[in-house]
Parts: structure tokens; C-alpha cells; sequence
């Protein structure tokens, strides 16, 4: 049984002492993200969007972990069985090492899908799936490039962010490389991502107001630049520009102007660069009950309605 196979939605999956651990960014972006700042460099390690998938006729399911590089305090697998999430087994706290054991629902032969945790890096050993054969998937793909949104936080659950969403709802494959933190920078690109993409989504801005309050010259080129090389690198494949999502503590007046004026650059920018501008502020509820830290970062209920209304706005595969 070669379990490299059952990993989706991540560039490599490397072997190591510790276990099997998926990557989700080309080298030149990992070095890019490393050397940037502590914290970007761990949050490109976590595993957001990567799933294993398999078939199998077992009907414990299990898998030992190895977690380091936390840009949260928890730790949560989802299982899914023939398209329906089942349950979820959840570590509180930076839990280094553990077992994870599923007892399925169903019975006989199924299709398993197994989320990996988008808080952390984790490396996966002692499968024990039985039967197990992998699943191909031949569909096209979804790129998700963007902040700690995109990355998934603070969804309870790591299906339920509005990249892996989005990618089950539309039909796609998914690469996910949100990164917690970052804004507008074509930095983040590589000349040869290792994939080529069906459909892009943007989704920066939120980090972006300081510093564009500062220089909003310099914001404005960066985003330029960034959309201009997409465009450029990936003529046919659709790029989706999401402005800011509505958030809470926007305390000042300042702020807030900054915050709107940032989603009326986006809009001009993807317009000017042909992009396809979603307004942000329209896809979840300006409610903190929809938010996770009842602020900024969507909960599993705000990422659900995000990726209801970003379906609705974008063209599902050939």
C-alpha cells in the first residue's frame, strides 16, 4: 500500500523520520515564506486544504501524528464518508504526537476522506486502513492564494474553511496557499507552482491597512503587480478578486475609511488588470455569531455562507 498516493491537495508529500509529511508550497516559495518571518514561514507549513482520501472496506480507520510549527492551539482531523462528514477528532492545546481512530458510520466498501488540521504541520505514520486502495482525481484545479481566511482560520472544522468548501461545492481540486498574516505581494508566486490552475481566487486586503495607510501608492503597485502576473502567467484561467471581509473592530473612523477604500481599490485594480472583482463585504453576516473570534476570522457557519455566495459568483468546471 503506498499511503503517498492517498494524499490530495498539497505539491509533495515528503518522507522523514517522523513520518509522512505534505507540502503544500513549491521550495522557492517555502524559502520565500521562511525568510520573510517567523511567523509566515510557520503558517506556510501547516496543512491547510490537505486531505487523504482512499477507499476501503474497514471500518476502524486509524493513523499516528507528529505536530509542530502551531499558528494555533488545537489540533482537528475531519472524517468524511462517500461525500458526507461523519465526525471529527480534536486535540486541545499544541499536542506534539497522538493517535487519531475513526469508527466509521457506514459499512462495506466507501470512499474515505480524511482533512488534515490547518493550524499546524503535521507528519502521518501507522496507517491502518485495512484494504485501502487511492483515490484518483483527474478533476482541475482550485488556487486559493490569500491570508489566515484562506488558510482556514478559525474554522472549528478543517473541511469547512471556504477554500475546501468552495473546491467540494464547485467540483475542484484544491491548492490552498493562504497564508496567515501576508498581504498584497507578488513575492508569493513561483514561476512554476507545480500545478496549473482552472481557476484563481485572490483574497488579501484585511492585513493590507496599515500598511496602506502609510503608502497607499505602494499598496496599490503591489497589487498591480501581483494580479498583473497572474494574469499574465495563467491567460486562461479565471482570477477572483475578494475585497475584505466585514469585521468588527474597525474602531476609528480612520480605520474604517482605509478598510473601504481598500475594497474600492481591488475592485478598480481587478477591473484594470481583467480580474473578476467579488465584493467581500457581501459574502458573510455582519454578525459576530458568524466569526470564530467573533471579529475577523470566520467560524465554520461564516466560511459555509462564504463559500455558498462565492459559488454562486463563479463557473463550475468543463
Amino acid at each position: 500500500m503506498d499511503v503517498k498516493r492517498f494524499f490530495h491537495n498539497c505539491l509533495e508529500v515528503r518522507e522523514t523520520p517522523e513520518g509522512l509529511l505534505p507540502i503544500r508550497f513549491t521550495p522557492g516559495q517555502m524559502q520565500y515564506y521562511q525568510q520573510l518571518n517567523e511567523m509566515s514561514g510557520i503558517r506556510a507549513k501547516c496543512t491547510a486544504g490537505v486531505a487523504l482520501s482512499f477507499v476501503t472496506s474497514q471500518r476502524r480507520l486509524a493513523f499516528h501524528f507528529k505536530a509542530a510549527q502551531f499558528c494555533r492551539n488545537w489540533i482537528t482531523f475531519d472524517l468524511w464518508e462517500n461525500g458526507q462528514f461523519t465526525q471529527s477528532v480534536r486535540f486541545d492545546g499544541a499536542v506534539a504526537r497522538g493517535e487519531v481512530a475513526f469508527v466509521r458510520e457506514t459499512k462495506g466498501e466507501k470512499t474515505i476522506t480524511i482533512y488534515l488540521p490547518y493550524s499546524c504541520e503535521v507528519r502521518l505514520s501507522g496507517f491502518d486502513f485495512g484494504d485501502a486502495r487511492p483515490v484518483e482525481d483527474a478533476r482541475p484545479v482550485l488556487w486559493t492564494i490569500g491570508d489566515s481566511i484562506t488558510q482556514g482560520m478559525e474554522s472549528e472544522y478543517p473541511s469547512f474553511t471556504y477554500a475546501v468548501s468552495l473546491a467540494r461545492q464547485m467540483g475542484y481540486r484544491l491548492l490552498n496557499q493562504g497564508v496567515g498574516g501576508r498581504g498584497f505581494a507578488d513575492s508569493c508566486l513561483d514561476a512554476d507552482p507545480g500545478v496549473e490552475p482552472a481557476v484563481i481566487t485572490v483574497g488579501y486586503g484585511t492585513n493590507d491597512i496599515e500598511a496602506a495607510a502609510q503608502d497607499w501608492e505602494g499598496f496599490a503597485a503591489r497589487m498591480n503587480r501581483l494580479l498583473v502576473n497572474l494574469r499574465q502567467r495563467w491567460t486562461e484561467a479565471p482570477v477572483y478578486c475578494l475585497s475584505p471581509f466585514w469585521r468588527s473592530d474597525l474602531e476609528t473612523q480612520q480605520r474604517q475609511a482605509v478598510f473601504e477604500k481598500i475594497g474600492e481599490e481591488i475592485q478598480r485594480q481587478a477591473e484594470k488588470t481583467g480580474c473578476r472583482f467579488v465584493e467581500g463585504m457581501d459574502l458573510i453576516a455582519h454578525q459576530p455569531e458568524f466569526f470564530g473570534d467573533r471579529y475577523l476570522h470566520p467560524n465554520a457557519l461564516g466560511f459555509t455562507q462564504c463559500a455558498l455566495g462565492l459559488a454562486g459568483q463563479m463557473t463550475s468546471p468543463k
